[in-house]
């Protein structure tokens, strides 16, 4: 069960790891009925690790959420969930959390539909 005074431990770029708590006022800030819970919108998830999650942006793809350093497509980006409560609660257990950014090797305009490599 997912449960207030939960946490998740990160890193972002490199940076020392974060340690977040996840409190009941954290969700009701967000929607006034909602609560720290499994059972709670997946959009009030969203807002709340986008609220309380400094360096990483979060979004939301079919039924995941998925999190991004704010650096973007740049090679010293990187992400890693390293520890905390709800570590194993919300993400597969055993699995590795580390994903680490890169520049892209083409820019694509748009506009005029130009492909540079």
């Amino acid at each position: 069960n997912i449960i207030p005074g939960d946490d998740l431990i990160y890193s972002v770029d490199g940076a020392p790891n974060i340690d977040v708590v996840f409190n009941t006022t954290d969700f009701q800030a967000v929607d006034p009925t909602a609560t720290v819970s499994f059972f709670t919108s997946i959009d009030t998830w969203l807002a709340v690790f986008n609220n309380k999650m400094p360096g990483v942006t979060a979004s939301i793809t079919g039924d995941q959420i998925v999190f991004k350093s704010n650096l973007g497509a740049n090679n010293r980006a990187s992400l890693e969930f390293k520890g905390g409560t709800l570590k194993d609660k919300i993400f597969t257990v055993g699995a590795t959390l580390l994903a680490q950014g890169r520049v892209s090797d083409y820019v694509l305009n748009k506009q005029t539909g130009q492909l540079s490599l």
